[in-house]
Order: structure tokens, then C-alpha cells, then sequence
């Protein structure tokens, strides 16, 4: 998360009326207060005591000593921040930061944006914003950009990161040239016909079809599912039939808006191949077993050499 910004008064007009800047700020989600740099003391206007966020906090609405409120509040890597902010204001200057507030008054982990500016009356008139989704959205989005960059399994066959709002094809990459798509700006759909085009039967068409298929991962998404896991046959170039697990994370682009997806291809024949001898064996062991356990001392006589049994 960045530092506090800091910049040069710039007052919003004579009157220096709290009523003033509040009604030229958007109020959604919005706490507001004003700060007294000389008494170091935190005032939240009287609209907070209806605001649901700022009732979870359990507060009152003067704040006599906010340095030591946020030492208490603030996680301890943050609680800079809310100084620096502070003391600019102390120095003539208006600012704005983010910070994260973890503690048990907290009840939860959430991320708050302070924005403060100095009236000609000697006070500073601000709000706090809660803005924990935004940057969960954030995290997520880039901690999965690195994940798909640096994704790099011995039995992975294709990786592709698609823009669904726009259906275009952002980066793609496969362990054999020869499925590449033919084009670089390829939209999800051209590519998801080339893997039904490859499906080994009906019932992994159908398959893919259900999960995998745009409309399918925006649905999901809505609803708040961001992974998608299924299993398919497939055919290689060359006719052999493989196993692949694939695996596709959505995730809202913060930049844009764009909601997007990064989709992995894992060969997982080998498994399959193993989970299918192991079956078969139990089930040759369940079937041998009680005839084993009525008949086993002649099982066991007839199984050996002639001079044995002797």
C-alpha cells in the first residue's frame, strides 16, 4: 500500500464550514469528522452516531487524544501513516492516507482511507472511508497475476489468461506449439471451441460445456464462486488419450473493472492410470478373498510343487 500523500493547502473557500466540504463529498460509506491540530482531538460529526460502519466501533464521537486512538487501532507497520497525516496538518497542508486497523475493538481486519483538509478556521475537515473490499479485490487480482507467471509444473499443458468482459485472449501458453491458438487476439470463445474439438467423448464435452464456458464463469462469479475444477479426456495431436485436471480462477481486474479468468491445464493421466490399477485390484481382492478364506489350506496345496505335497 503507498504512503500518505501530502499536499499543499487549498482550502475550500472563506467559510471553512464543515457543512460546506461535507455536502461536497460524496457520502457514500463515509464517516466524517473535523480535527483540531492543537488539542490533537478528533471530532466525528454527529451523522456518524446513524452510520452502521462507524456503530460497529463502538465510539465516542470526541476523540481527545487521536495520535494514541490510532497507535491502539492501527496495525503497528500503518500507525506511521496516520502520523504523518497528522502532523501535515499540523504544518498548514492537507493529505490522505490508507491504513489498516486489526484489533479486537475492530471485531475484523479492515482497511480505511483518511482524508483530511485544512480550513482558514485552524481545523481540518476529513472523512474515513472504508475500502476493504477494494483492496481484498486488489490483492487478490495481482497475488493471482503472479501466480500465472510464475506457474511452471512438469505436468502442466496450457495456461491462458482471458478478459471475459471483453472475450478477448490476454496471454496464453502451451507445452506443444502445435495448439497454439492461431491467432494473438483470439477471443476465450475460439479457444474454448478448440477444446471441445479435442474432447475424447460426448460426456466430456458436455462437461466443459457446463463448466467451463464464459457465460457459465460470469454466472458463477456473480454468485460469489471464483474457482472452477473439472476433470476431462482429451486426445493429443498424435491420438493418445490423456487426463487433464483443469483448474480456472476469476477475478475482478481493479484497474478497469474487467472481470477476467486464468485458467490451468494439468496432465494427470499418470494419476488416473494409478487410481484405476489400484481399483481393479481391490476388486479382484474382494472377489478372491472369501473364496480364499472357505477353500484357502486347498488353494494353498494345489498351488504347490507335487513333492511338496507329499
Amino acid at each position: 500500500m503507498g504512503s500518505t500523500k501530502i499536499s499543499p493547502k487549498n482550502g475550500l473557500g472563506s467559510s471553512g464550514s464543515c457543512s460546506r466540504f461535507f455536502s461536497l463529498t460524496p457520502k457514500a460509506r463515509l464517516v466524517f469528522f473535523t480535527y483540531d491540530p492543537k488539542q490533537d482531538l478528533w471530532t466525528f460529526d454527529p451523522s456518524a452516531a446513524e452510520n452502521l460502519e462507524f456503530q460497529k466501533f463502538h465510539l465516542p464521537l470526541a476523540l481527545p487524544h487521536a495520535h494514541e486512538t490510532f497507535k491502539n487501532w492501527a496495525k503497528k507497520e500503518d500507525f506511521p501513516k496516520i502520523v504523518a497525516l497528522l502532523d501535515a496538518i499540523k504544518n498548514g497542508k492537507n493529505g490522505e492516507t490508507e491504513i489498516w486497523l486489526d484489533s479486537e475493538k475492530c471485531q475484523q481486519v479492515r482497511c480505511e482511507k483518511v482524508v483530511l483538509e485544512l480550513q482558514e478556521d485552524g481545523l481540518a475537515y476529513g472523512f474515513i472511508e472504508n475500502i476493504t473490499t477494494e483492496r481484498r479485490i486488489r490483492e487478490r487480482y495481482f497475488h493471482e497475476i503472479a501466480y500465472f507467471n510464475e506457474r511452471k509444473r512438469d505436468n502442466l499443458l496450457r495456461k491462458a489468461h482471458y478478459d471475459l468482459t471483453t472475450d478477448t485472449l490476454c496471454s496464453f501458453y502451451c507445452r506443444d506449439p502445435g495448439l497454439m491458438p492461431d491467432k494473438k487476439n483470439a477471443t476465450f470463445e475460439e479457444v474454448f471451441e478448440s477444446l471441445l474439438s479435442m474432447a475424447y467423448t460426448d460426456e466430456d464435452r458436455k462437461t466443459l460445456l457446463e463448466k467451463a464456458n464464459r457465460e457459465n464463469l460470469i454466472r458463477r462469479y456473480e454468485e460469489g464462486a471464483m474457482q472452477v475444477v473439472l476433470e476431462y479426456r482429451r486426445r493429443t495431436p498424435d491420438g493418445k488419450l490423456l487426463w487433464v485436471s483443469l483448474e480456472i480462477h476469476t477475478y475482478l481486474n481493479p484497474d478497469n473493472g474487467d472481470l477476467e479468468c486464468f485458467s490451468y491445464a494439468y496432465d494427470v493421466s499418470n494419476e488416473r492410470l494409478n487410481d484405476t490399477v489400484m481399483r481393479q485390484h481391490d476388486e479382484l481382492s474382494m472377489t478372491v478373498a472369501p473364496s480364499f478364506s472357505a477353500t484357502g489350506a486347498q488353494i494353498l496345496l494345489t498351488s504347490l510343487p507335487a513333492e511338496k505335497r507329499a
